[in-house]
């Protein structure tokens, strides 16, 4: 169910770019092109991949602590506290650029990008249980369909 959510919001996302810059009524929302974006990004991190692989977030957060993990060892520190202050840094960078230009660009969609796979690093081992949580909600979704339909 997170693919077609996913899906939906990154296909909505140029026609709300689109309405927004040329519809008057809605330049009020410039905000509204940067949320869908988001959701779609958020959404996309969140979706189940086959083979009991878990997310797509939660395999580009073990890509990317690998790298982190041994930068981390330089200093006998966790990962956590590496990933952490990034994260607010990425956050800050990406709200200062999206306030500043009031577009999606720049640091605004790097943080997009990188703002769920640092905050499953960041969360450290609460990151697992997150993890069996949104596996198991994803789980039920075609069980609860199945149900439903009697088949």
């Amino acid at each position: 169910m997170m693919w077609l959510a996913a899906l939906f919001a990154f296909c909505l996302y140029p026609l709300a770019s689109r309405l927004v810059k040329r519809w008057k009524p809605l330049k009020k929302l410039w905000w509204l092109p940067y949320v869908i974006l988001a959701v779609a990004i958020f959404a996309l991190s969140a979706a189940p991949l086959p083979f009991g692989w878990g997310t797509v977030g939660g395999l580009a957060a073990k890509i990317v602590k690998w790298p982190m993990g041994l930068l981390a060892g330089w200093w006998d520190i966790s990962v956590a506290w590496i990933a952490g202050p990034l994260l607010v840094l990425v956050i800050i960078a990406g709200l200062l650029d999206l306030f500043a230009d009031k577009k999606a660009d720049g640091f605004a969609r790097i943080m997009l990008i990188t703002a769920p796979v640092l905050a499953l690093i960041a969360t450290g081992p609460i990151a697992s249980g997150t993890q069996e949580v949104v596996d198991t909600v994803g789980g039920v979704g075609p069980a609860v369909v199945e149900k439903v339909n009697g088949s």
